[in-house]
Parts: C-alpha cells; sequence; structure tokens
C-alpha cells in the first residue's frame, strides 16, 4: 500500500524536462516554417529563369567636357650602315641626345618610355656566271646578300605643358629624330577616372527616374536590380602625324608647329534592367 502511494505521489510530480521538450518543439517548428517560405520566396523571385521574369529595361546617358591636359607623342630615331655596331652606336648617340634634351625641357624621366628597339637586314641580290661541264657560261639565280643593317628606337614621350608642344616636336627633330608620329591628347588618368565616375553617376540616376516614370505609366511596381550594363566612350583626341625621310621635312630652323587640342568628350551610358510585379 505504502509502494502504490509512492508511485502515485512521482507521477503527480511535474516533470523538469516537460517545459524545455516542449519549447524545443516550437523552435524547430518555427525553424521549418521559416526556411519552407524563404525557398519559397527564392523560387518566386531568384529561383525563376530570369528569362520568365517580367522585366522593364531603361536607359541612361550623362557627358562631362574637359581641355586635354596631356600630349603623347611617338619618337623614332632610325640609322641604316653597313657595319651592324656602327647603326647600333649611332642610334644609341643620338637617342640619348634626345633624352637628355627633353629632361632639359622639363619632361620627366618616368613620362618618357621606350616601345620598342628594332635591328633587320637590308638584302640585295646579285648575279654571278655560273660554269656548266659542257663550258658554257649561264646567269645563276640571284644569290642574296646582306646589304646594310636598319637599327630604330622608338619612344613614347607625355607632355604635361601642352604650351611648349610645338617647340619640343621641332627640338627632338633637331636633336635626331628622324620620326615623329600619333600626337594626341588626352586628359591625365586621374581626372578621367574622377569625370568618368560623374557621369556614370548621372546616367544611372537618370535611368532609375526613368524607371520610376514608366512603371507609374504602366501600373506596376518595380521590383528587384535584374541587370547592369554599362558602355562608354573614351575621350575624343585630335591626332597628328609628323615624318622625316632623307629631305628632314622637320627642321631645327623651321617654323614651329601648331598645335591645337581641342576638347574632350567622356560619355556613360548605362541600362538598367528591373522585375515588374
Amino acid at each position: 500500500m505504502e509502494q502504490e502511494t509512492k508511485n502515485v505521489r512521482m507521477s503527480l510530480e511535474p516533470n523538469p524536462q516537460g517545459p524545455i521538450k516542449y519549447f524545443m518543439y516550437l523552435v524547430l517548428l518555427s525553424l521549418f516554417v521559416f526556411l519552407g517560405v524563404s525557398a519559397k520566396n527564392a523560387l518566386e523571385r531568384g529561383g525563376r529563369d530570369p528569362l520568365e521574369r517580367n522585366t522593364i529595361s531603361v536607359a541612361g546617358e550623362a557627358k562631362r567636357f574637359t581641355k586635354p591636359d596631356v600630349a603623347i607623342a611617338s619618337f623614332t630615331v632610325h640609322k641604316e650602315n653597313a657595319s651592324l655596331k656602327a647603326a647600333q652606336d649611332e642610334v644609341s648617340t643620338l637617342t640619348n641626345r634626345v633624352v637628355e634634351y627633353l629632361k632639359q625641357e622639363g619632361v620627366a624621366e618616368k613620362d618618357i618610355k621606350s616601345t620598342s628597339f628594332n635591328i633587320y637586314p637590308q638584302e640585295k641580290d646579285d648575279s654571278y656566271p655560273c660554269t656548266y661541264t659542257s663550258g658554257t657560261n649561264y646567269v645563276c639565280p640571284p644569290r642574296k646578300t646582306i646589304k646594310t643593317y636598319v637599327v630604330e628606337s622608338t619612344y613614347e614621350v607625355k607632355m604635361r605643358n601642352l604650351d611648349k608642344v610645338g617647340s619640343l616636336i621641332t627640338g627632338v627633330a633637331g636633336a635626331g629624330v628622324n620620326q615623329i608620329g600619333s600626337l594626341r591628347f588626352t586628359v591625365d588618368d586621374a581626372v578621367f577616372e574622377k569625370l568618368q565616375k560623374e557621369a556614370r553617376d548621372e546616367a544611372i540616376s537618370k535611368a532609375r527616374e526613368e524607371a520610376k516614370k514608366l512603371s507609374r505609366s504602366l501600373s506596376v511596381r518595380l521590383g528587384d536590380l535584374v541587370s547592369f550594363n554599362e558602355n562608354g566612350s573614351f575621350p575624343i583626341y585630335n591626332n597628328f602625324g609628323y615624318g622625316k625621310g632623307g629631305s628632314a621635312m622637320l627642321e631645327a630652323a623651321a617654323p614651329l608647329p601648331v598645335v591645337t587640342p581641342g576638347e574632350s568628350e567622356i560619355t556613360a551610358n548605362v541600362t538598367l534592367t528591373y522585375e515588374i510585379r
């Protein structure tokens, strides 16, 4: 009898693990519900093929204008000689003279860059008689022999003082440069990146406003941004070409060439694609 009473008393006492187990069940149930809802939203929004979504695309464009602040040109020293060493020595002497002249005129050493150095032979066809066993002489096929060697050294130079571009062009010609090519005007990298960012931000802002207007006209709501594309144009340059052949088109005593950098245009074009609901 006493044992039965004890068992009844124990069954009536509260089990301390009961509330904990109940709480854990609630947490697990909430977690399953949350994961289920998240999976459903992911399938409805991002899980579908982008081609199956309802979307609209809008474009925005912005421009910035600036005056170029850097001139870039290539300078080539070209020498030809029957002796390879003599041709190399001549080119080395003249290029050193040109580089020294540019430094004296205020061009920084970091703005003078060697871009190519070429050596190639100039060949000629020599004809000579052939004697056959029959004793008859014939003209043999021509035989190629090296006549001279051509050595070329090309430098790319950035000129940051645009007021001195004309005098520098004339000066390097007098120092020994044979060919001056691809003179162009551009914008310093830091300035270009700043203006490009300004144009891009304005183009995005215009595209967003256009998307809002279009959604109101269509009576739809804008959803997530699905894609972003950007196209831009590099600054428009003026290009000039100068050359010196045997007649030396550019002489030190010639009038200074007139160069006009004009104005550069930086354009940003963006396309935004939104999901609509």
